[in-house]
């Protein structure tokens, strides 16, 4: 029952309702606690941090966050350590510490690939791509935009590559390129669109900046005929087209 509310929570969630999200996840994990299931609990109290996110509280959601973390150290889970540890550096993120999502990201990556497993690697590159170049690492943020692109493209992440195309865009508009990165955005959102992809938490709020962005750098006409041709692209399509264009970084 723990799992099933615990979905149920993470649909209410994908959909914006964070009050119901809440209520479910909170059910969920009191009834982890009782029956004395850590790992669920582990994932539980991460979902809820997210919701909690979600909610505007971004005081609180650290504490569910760090909980989290616990729990996966308790049972050296290195695969769950570095998803509780991205979730840390989302916050580090959006609070404009971008020296610590750095480190906290970087520690993610490395306990992402420890775990063996390449499709959990894609969150904290994105983010790390995206502190990289708050950070002015513009080199570091192009080889990781590569990385996950190529990555996404491989191993036929759809959703991952949504959000690649947007952490790519993100990089082209503070390099001084905004008609590509709108291009991009396009794309994702046709994407977005066909697979029926909703983000939420941190990867909504990073996609929203990077679009509000390049917004900022182009009049609604070069905006929108960028939209366009971006969204008549097929997905890899796009993808050949932010990897060549990334020579101009």
């Amino acid at each position: 029952m723990a799992q099933v509310l615990s979905f149920q929570g993470l649909l209410a969630l994908g959909h914006g309702d964070v009050t119901t999200a809440r209520a479910c996840l909170e059910e969920s994990l009191a009834l982890a606690r009782s029956s004395r299931n850590l790992l669920s609990e582990a994932f539980v109290l991460n979902h809820l941090g997210d919701a909690t996110a979600m909610s505007g509280d971004l005081e609180a959601a650290p504490a569910h966050y760090e909980r989290s973390l616990l729990a996966f150290k308790t049972l050296n889970d290195p695969w769950g350590m570095g998803l509780a540890i991205n979730s840390l550096a989302g916050v580090a993120w959006f609070s404009g510490d971008h020296e610590k999502a750095c480190a906290l990201y970087t520690q993610s990556v490395a306990l992402a690939r420890q775990a063996g497993d390449r499709w959990i690697v894609v969150r904290p590159l994105l983010g790390l791509l995206d502190a990289s170049w708050h950070q002015g690492d513009y080199a570091q943020a192009k080889s990781l935009a590569i990385e996950s692109l190529t990555l996404c493209r491989e191993l036929g992440a759809k959703s991952g590559l949504l959000l690649s195309l947007s952490g790519a865009a993100g990089l082209f508009t503070a390099c001084g390129h905004p008609a590509i990165a709108a291009q991009l955005l396009g794309a994702g959102d046709a994407l977005s669109d066909r697979i029926g992809f909703v983000s939420y938490a941190i990867d909504r709020m990073r996609h929203d900046r990077n679009l509000e962005l390049t917004r900022s750098k182009l009049d609604e006409t070069a905006l929108q005929a960028a939209w366009v041709i971006g969204q008549a692209m097929t997905p890899d399509l796009a993808v050949d087209y932010a990897l060549e264009e990334m020579d101009r970084l």
